[in-house]
């Protein structure tokens, strides 16, 4: 099966990322990390993983959109093309979104405060929904929008947790209260528009 060894392979290449990561904060030896390195590679790499998927999702979704809609409207069907038609661009985003989940997951277990069972849960139906759509083809078009495109509210919500879980690092400089201040700003405009007007707007022909 090409598709279970396409999100394995995303899964390894992403374990990989986070070991790099995480060698990279040991390496460095920042004493405002408190010697949570663990932490901060995965708050490192789940920002990487956000601004990935949400330049793949900014990239293919007008593409994709034209394409799916021409054949809905060839076909006289809009909606079943919407939730049926398989295409490369959002396969990847698939592989991509699940093999962050699954990472995130398997980190968030090891760590202390992240181990919630809302958290875990999360974790486990994200990685869920986006298997399924891979495997099976099912509301990859939808995939675009909801597994990428709105990840970039999560770039200034990782910032943010950076600051409230290494609050040491506000006292480095005056522009890293600056950056936390505009980053929660930032994430509470990108949520609105991004996961409630945008997410409605999507949804409500699904």
């Amino acid at each position: 099966m090409s598709w279970a060894s396409d999100l394995l392979g995303k899964c390894g290449l992403s374990y990989v990322v986070y070991q790099a990561l995480y060698r990279a904060v040991l390496f460095f030896e920042i004493d405002a990390l408190d010697g949570r390195n663990e932490f901060a590679a995965l708050q490192l790499f789940c920002f990487g993983a956000a601004v990935f998927l949400s330049y793949l999702g900014a990239r293919d979704v007008r593409e994709e959109y034209k394409k799916v809609e021409a054949i809905g409207k060839s076909g006289g069907k809009e909606t079943p093309a919407r939730c049926y038609t398989r295409t490369a661009a959002a396969s990847r985003i698939c592989e991509v979104h699940f093999a962050y989940q699954i990472i995130n997951l398997v980190i968030s277990i090891k760590l202390e405060g992240l181990s919630q069972p809302e958290m875990i849960g999360h974790h486990v139906m994200a990685a869920a929904l986006a298997l399924e759509a891979r495997r099976a083809g099912l509301f990859q078009w939808y995939s675009l929008y909801f597994l990428a495109v709105s990840e970039i509210s999560t770039i200034p919500l990782c910032i943010m947790a950076w600051f409230e879980q290494f609050p040491r690092f506000l006292e480095l400089h005056w522009a890293m209260r600056i950056l936390d201040t505009v980053s929660q700003f930032t994430f509470a405009g990108l949520f609105v528009v991004f996961r409630i007007f945008a997410w409605a707007a999507l949804s409500k022909d699904f």
